[in-house]
Protein backbone atom coordinates (compact mmCIF):
# COMPACT_ATOMS: atom_id res chain seq x y z
CA UNK A 1 0.00 0.00 0.00
CA UNK A 2 2.61 2.24 0.40
CA UNK A 3 4.50 1.68 -2.72
CA UNK A 4 1.19 2.41 -4.54
CA UNK A 5 0.85 5.85 -2.43
CA UNK A 6 4.18 6.94 -3.79
CA UNK A 7 6.48 5.79 -0.66
CA UNK A 8 9.89 4.48 -2.21
CA UNK A 9 12.22 6.51 -0.21
CA UNK A 10 15.34 4.04 1.33
CA UNK A 11 14.22 3.99 5.29
CA UNK A 12 10.48 2.56 3.77
CA UNK A 13 11.66 0.06 1.58
CA UNK A 14 14.33 -1.17 3.69
CA UNK A 15 11.56 -1.75 6.91
CA UNK A 16 9.32 -3.66 4.27
CA UNK A 17 12.29 -6.09 3.34
CA UNK A 18 12.33 -6.71 6.93
CA UNK A 19 8.74 -7.07 7.74
CA UNK A 20 8.52 -9.83 4.88
CA UNK A 21 11.96 -11.56 6.26
CA UNK A 22 10.25 -11.73 9.42
CA UNK A 23 7.11 -12.94 7.77
CA UNK A 24 8.37 -15.68 6.06
CA UNK A 25 8.18 -19.04 7.34
CA UNK A 26 5.40 -18.27 9.20
CA UNK A 27 2.55 -20.45 9.80
CA UNK A 28 -0.05 -18.06 8.74
CA UNK A 29 1.84 -17.26 5.40
CA UNK A 30 2.40 -20.13 4.55
CA UNK A 31 -1.12 -22.02 5.46
CA UNK A 32 -2.46 -18.27 3.98
CA UNK A 33 -4.59 -17.99 7.06
CA UNK A 34 -5.17 -14.29 8.52
CA UNK A 35 -3.96 -15.42 12.16
CA UNK A 36 -5.62 -11.98 13.60
CA UNK A 37 -9.01 -12.69 11.75
CA UNK A 38 -9.91 -15.98 13.48
CA UNK A 39 -13.52 -16.52 15.03
CA UNK A 40 -12.65 -18.76 18.01
CA UNK A 41 -14.53 -20.55 19.69
CA UNK A 42 -15.26 -19.03 23.34
CA UNK A 43 -16.28 -19.92 27.02
CA UNK A 44 -19.23 -18.30 28.04
CA UNK A 45 -18.58 -16.16 31.03
CA UNK A 46 -20.23 -14.49 33.98
CA UNK A 47 -19.06 -11.85 36.36
CA UNK A 48 -20.12 -10.57 39.14
CA UNK A 49 -19.75 -8.24 42.21
CA UNK A 50 -21.33 -9.50 45.52
CA UNK A 51 -22.26 -5.74 46.54
CA UNK A 52 -22.92 -6.88 50.38
CA UNK A 53 -19.32 -8.65 50.54
CA UNK A 54 -17.55 -5.40 49.56
CA UNK A 55 -15.75 -3.29 51.61
CA UNK A 56 -15.06 0.01 50.31
CA UNK A 57 -13.52 3.36 50.50
CA UNK A 58 -15.17 4.76 47.58
CA UNK A 59 -18.68 4.29 46.09
CA UNK A 60 -18.88 1.62 43.56
CA UNK A 61 -15.44 0.58 43.83
CA UNK A 62 -16.66 -3.13 43.45
CA UNK A 63 -18.61 -2.62 40.73
CA UNK A 64 -16.06 -0.51 38.69
CA UNK A 65 -13.29 -2.89 39.22
CA UNK A 66 -15.43 -5.55 38.44
CA UNK A 67 -15.51 -3.96 34.76
CA UNK A 68 -11.58 -3.61 34.92
CA UNK A 69 -11.75 -7.47 35.59
CA UNK A 70 -14.03 -7.61 32.66
CA UNK A 71 -11.27 -5.93 30.51
CA UNK A 72 -8.61 -7.84 31.40
CA UNK A 73 -10.11 -10.83 30.94
CA UNK A 74 -11.55 -9.82 27.08
CA UNK A 75 -7.95 -9.23 25.78
CA UNK A 76 -7.13 -12.93 25.95
CA UNK A 77 -9.92 -13.43 23.19
CA UNK A 78 -11.14 -17.18 24.77
CA UNK A 79 -13.82 -15.47 27.21
CA UNK A 80 -17.28 -14.12 26.43
CA UNK A 81 -18.75 -12.08 29.09
CA UNK A 82 -22.36 -12.66 29.07
CA UNK A 83 -23.92 -10.62 31.31
CA UNK A 84 -24.36 -6.95 31.93
CA UNK A 85 -25.80 -6.33 35.30
CA UNK A 86 -22.23 -6.50 37.20
CA UNK A 87 -23.87 -5.77 40.59
CA UNK A 88 -25.35 -8.75 42.33
CA UNK A 89 -27.04 -8.45 46.55
CA UNK A 90 -27.03 -12.50 46.30
CA UNK A 91 -25.64 -15.55 44.72
CA UNK A 92 -29.10 -16.66 43.56
CA UNK A 93 -29.02 -13.29 41.78
CA UNK A 94 -26.26 -14.74 39.69
CA UNK A 95 -26.82 -17.90 39.19
CA UNK A 96 -30.21 -17.52 37.91
CA UNK A 97 -28.32 -14.29 35.52
CA UNK A 98 -26.06 -17.16 34.58
CA UNK A 99 -28.58 -19.74 33.76
CA UNK A 100 -30.96 -17.78 31.80
CA UNK A 101 -28.00 -16.70 29.56
CA UNK A 102 -26.38 -20.56 29.16
CA UNK A 103 -23.03 -19.26 30.76
CA UNK A 104 -20.23 -21.90 31.00
CA UNK A 105 -19.19 -20.14 34.28
CA UNK A 106 -19.68 -17.40 36.47
CA UNK A 107 -17.60 -15.68 39.06
CA UNK A 108 -18.40 -13.64 41.68
CA UNK A 109 -16.01 -11.23 43.06
CA UNK A 110 -15.49 -9.67 46.24
CA UNK A 111 -13.39 -6.83 46.94
CA UNK A 112 -11.89 -5.13 50.53
CA UNK A 113 -9.74 -2.16 50.24
CA UNK A 114 -8.18 0.42 53.03
CA UNK A 115 -5.58 3.21 52.42
CA UNK A 116 -2.91 1.14 51.61
CA UNK A 117 -4.20 -2.33 50.74
CA UNK A 118 -6.59 -4.02 48.40
CA UNK A 119 -7.69 -7.27 48.60
CA UNK A 120 -10.15 -9.82 45.77
CA UNK A 121 -11.68 -12.80 47.03
CA UNK A 122 -13.65 -14.83 43.95
CA UNK A 123 -15.67 -17.81 43.58
CA UNK A 124 -15.89 -19.73 40.32
CA UNK A 125 -18.82 -21.47 40.04
CA UNK A 126 -20.45 -23.98 37.37
CA UNK A 127 -23.26 -22.09 35.07
CA UNK A 128 -25.96 -24.48 34.91
CA UNK A 129 -25.47 -26.38 38.22
CA UNK A 130 -24.40 -23.49 40.34
CA UNK A 131 -21.97 -26.01 42.06
CA UNK A 132 -18.75 -24.10 43.37
CA UNK A 133 -15.46 -25.73 41.88
CA UNK A 134 -12.61 -23.03 43.41
CA UNK A 135 -11.96 -20.24 45.34
CA UNK A 136 -9.48 -17.47 45.23
CA UNK A 137 -7.93 -14.73 47.04
CA UNK A 138 -5.51 -12.30 46.09
CA UNK A 139 -3.89 -9.19 48.82
CA UNK A 140 -1.78 -6.89 47.43
CA UNK A 141 -0.51 -3.16 49.04
CA UNK A 142 1.93 -0.19 47.90
CA UNK A 143 1.55 1.29 44.42
CA UNK A 144 -0.34 -0.15 41.67
CA UNK A 145 -2.24 -2.50 44.45
CA UNK A 146 -5.24 -2.77 42.53
CA UNK A 147 -3.78 -3.36 39.08
CA UNK A 148 -1.08 -5.97 40.37
CA UNK A 149 -4.34 -7.76 41.91
CA UNK A 150 -6.49 -8.17 39.05
CA UNK A 151 -3.66 -9.39 36.92
CA UNK A 152 -2.97 -11.99 39.74
CA UNK A 153 -6.79 -12.90 39.43
CA UNK A 154 -7.30 -13.10 35.67
CA UNK A 155 -3.92 -15.43 35.50
CA UNK A 156 -5.39 -17.72 37.82
CA UNK A 157 -8.37 -17.73 36.03
CA UNK A 158 -6.82 -18.65 32.96
CA UNK A 159 -5.14 -21.41 34.23
CA UNK A 160 -8.10 -22.60 36.06
CA UNK A 161 -10.47 -22.78 33.17
CA UNK A 162 -9.91 -25.39 29.93
CA UNK A 163 -8.17 -24.23 27.25
CA UNK A 164 -9.60 -25.77 23.87
CA UNK A 165 -8.72 -25.29 19.88
CA UNK A 166 -10.62 -26.02 16.69
CA UNK A 167 -8.80 -27.69 13.48
CA UNK A 168 -8.99 -25.22 11.19
CA UNK A 169 -7.60 -26.96 8.22
CA UNK A 170 -5.43 -29.97 7.36
CA UNK A 171 -3.72 -31.49 4.49
CA UNK A 172 -2.78 -35.05 5.20
CA UNK A 173 -0.66 -35.43 8.48
CA UNK A 174 -0.31 -31.37 9.03
CA UNK A 175 -2.67 -29.21 10.37
CA UNK A 176 -3.34 -26.07 11.44
CA UNK A 177 -5.34 -25.13 14.71
CA UNK A 178 -6.31 -21.62 15.96
CA UNK A 179 -4.23 -21.41 19.24
CA UNK A 180 -0.48 -19.81 19.29
CA UNK A 181 1.72 -18.45 21.25
CA UNK A 182 -0.47 -15.89 22.72
CA UNK A 183 -1.90 -18.88 24.52
CA UNK A 184 1.40 -20.57 25.82
CA UNK A 185 1.37 -23.13 22.81
CA UNK A 186 4.63 -24.34 22.27
CA UNK A 187 6.65 -26.77 20.39
CA UNK A 188 5.75 -30.17 21.04
CA UNK A 189 2.50 -29.44 22.85
CA UNK A 190 0.56 -32.77 22.32
CA UNK A 191 -3.60 -32.25 22.04
CA UNK A 192 -6.16 -34.91 22.25
CA UNK A 193 -8.90 -34.67 19.08
CA UNK A 194 -12.21 -34.93 19.63
CA UNK A 195 -15.46 -35.15 17.30
CA UNK A 196 -16.77 -32.13 16.95
CA UNK A 197 -19.84 -31.50 19.39
CA UNK A 198 -18.75 -34.22 21.37
CA UNK A 199 -17.02 -32.33 24.38
CA UNK A 200 -19.31 -31.41 27.55
CA UNK A 201 -18.35 -29.62 30.87
CA UNK A 202 -17.82 -31.84 33.57
CA UNK A 203 -20.74 -31.35 36.32
CA UNK A 204 -18.48 -31.41 39.45
CA UNK A 205 -15.14 -30.05 38.65
CA UNK A 206 -13.24 -27.77 35.99
CA UNK A 207 -12.51 -30.01 32.91
CA UNK A 208 -14.05 -32.36 30.11
CA UNK A 209 -16.08 -34.91 29.45
CA UNK A 210 -16.18 -37.14 26.49
CA UNK A 211 -16.76 -40.94 25.44
CA UNK A 212 -13.69 -42.99 24.33
CA UNK A 213 -15.04 -43.34 21.11
CA UNK A 214 -15.23 -39.96 20.18
CA UNK A 215 -11.67 -39.72 20.54
CA UNK A 216 -10.04 -39.50 17.08
CA UNK A 217 -6.63 -39.32 17.62
CA UNK A 218 -3.48 -36.52 18.46
CA UNK A 219 -1.93 -33.39 17.33
CA UNK A 220 2.02 -32.39 17.87
CA UNK A 221 2.88 -29.19 17.32
CA UNK A 222 5.92 -28.16 15.75
CA UNK A 223 5.76 -24.77 15.22
CA UNK A 224 3.48 -21.78 16.21
CA UNK A 225 2.61 -18.12 15.60
CA UNK A 226 0.74 -15.79 18.04
CA UNK A 227 -2.70 -16.98 17.10
CA UNK A 228 -2.21 -19.96 15.03
CA UNK A 229 0.15 -23.88 15.38
CA UNK A 230 1.09 -25.78 12.88
CA UNK A 231 1.63 -29.77 13.65
CA UNK A 232 1.38 -33.56 12.99
CA UNK A 233 -2.17 -35.37 13.04
CA UNK A 234 -2.29 -38.86 14.13
CA UNK A 235 -5.17 -40.99 13.68
CA UNK A 236 -6.25 -43.05 16.83
CA UNK A 237 -7.66 -45.97 14.23
CA UNK A 238 -7.11 -47.09 10.65
CA UNK A 239 -9.92 -44.90 9.46
CA UNK A 240 -9.32 -40.97 9.38
CA UNK A 241 -12.26 -40.13 11.07
CA UNK A 242 -10.77 -36.56 11.58
CA UNK A 243 -12.21 -33.63 9.86
CA UNK A 244 -11.87 -29.36 9.89
CA UNK A 245 -13.94 -28.18 12.74
CA UNK A 246 -12.82 -31.22 15.31
CA UNK A 247 -12.22 -30.03 18.56
CA UNK A 248 -8.68 -30.27 20.68
CA UNK A 249 -8.23 -29.97 24.01
CA UNK A 250 -4.95 -30.47 26.10
CA UNK A 251 -3.59 -33.96 26.39
CA UNK A 252 -3.67 -34.79 30.40
CA UNK A 253 -0.42 -35.29 31.62
CA UNK A 254 0.82 -39.28 32.83
CA UNK A 255 -0.72 -40.58 35.83
CA UNK A 256 -3.71 -37.50 35.16
CA UNK A 257 -6.29 -38.92 32.77
CA UNK A 258 -9.17 -38.77 35.30
CA UNK A 259 -10.56 -41.45 33.13
CA UNK A 260 -13.98 -42.88 34.52
CA UNK A 261 -16.77 -44.99 33.97
CA UNK A 262 -20.09 -43.95 33.66
CA UNK A 263 -23.32 -45.82 33.12
CA UNK A 264 -26.04 -44.76 30.47
CA UNK A 265 -28.78 -45.87 31.82
CA UNK A 266 -31.15 -45.66 28.68
CA UNK A 267 -28.46 -47.59 26.03
CA UNK A 268 -27.27 -49.76 29.13
CA UNK A 269 -23.72 -49.39 28.02
CA UNK A 270 -20.78 -48.48 30.36
CA UNK A 271 -18.52 -45.22 28.46
CA UNK A 272 -15.33 -44.97 29.60
CA UNK A 273 -15.36 -41.09 30.10
CA UNK A 274 -12.43 -39.15 30.51
CA UNK A 275 -12.18 -35.93 32.59
CA UNK A 276 -9.29 -33.48 31.21
CA UNK A 277 -7.73 -30.56 33.17
CA UNK A 278 -5.31 -28.16 31.47
CA UNK A 279 -2.24 -28.78 32.63
CA UNK A 280 -0.12 -26.29 34.03
CA UNK A 281 3.14 -24.71 31.83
Amino acid sequence: MLKSLGYTDNIIQDALETTRNERHGQVSVEWGIDQYNIEKDKLELGVYTLVPANREMHPTAGEISSHYFIDMLQKEERFNIVNREIAINSFDQAFRGSRELDADYFIILRCQESERSFSIGADLFLGRTGARLNTMHIFRTANNRVRNAFLVLVSEVEELLPLQARLLTREFDRGVIDLGRLNGVKEEDNFIIIKKGKLILKNDSIGYLFAENDVLGEFTVTRSDENLSEGIITKKSFFDRINQGDILIAAPLAGESGTEEKEEADQGLLYRLFAIFKPKS
